[in-house]
């Protein structure tokens, strides 16, 4: 139960084989900060973050989780999304919840080869899209 958690910032970095999981579900009820909490998890397959309203930046939380394929996020006070999915390679879903906040996507879906699903973002304060969607092409075999 991770209801009550402030700091989830870097909690599982490098988890590269955290792979007796299925599918991540969290409760970020309490949390303030999200920084980079899944960094370079390759082996996660799925991932839903609900209740994330204390949360400002989702900045590098899913970086390089390269066998993530679905992503649920509620962006409901996220105002950063910078590198949050750069080299998700095998991502093919991303459904984002609630962005009228967000401010910038810096770098946000780089190398997202496998993306298939359509990005909506409500925000009418986003200022920055620097290479977002960079290398989004699948590389030819």
């Amino acid at each position: 139960n991770t209801s009550s958690v402030q700091n989830m910032n870097s909690v599982f970095y490098n988890c590269s084989n955290l792979n007796n999981i299925s599918s991540f579900i969290l409760d970020c009820s309490a949390c303030t900060d999200f920084v980079s909490a899944f960094y370079r998890c390759f082996r996660i397959p799925s991932i839903t973050i609900s209740d994330t309203n204390l949360i400002p930046s989702f900045e590098e939380s899913f970086f390089n989780c390269s066998n993530l394929t679905t992503l649920t996020l509620d962006c409901n006070s996220c105002t950063s999304l910078k590198s949050a999915f750069n080299q998700c390679f095998g991502i093919e879903t991303i459904n984002l919840l609630n962005t009228g906040s967000i401010e910038t996507m810096e770098r946000a879906f780089s190398s997202c080869e496998e993306l298939n699903s359509p990005i909506t973002i409500t925000s009418t304060v986003l200022n920055n899209l620097n290479r977002a969607f960079d290398s989004c092409e699948k590389k030819q075999q």
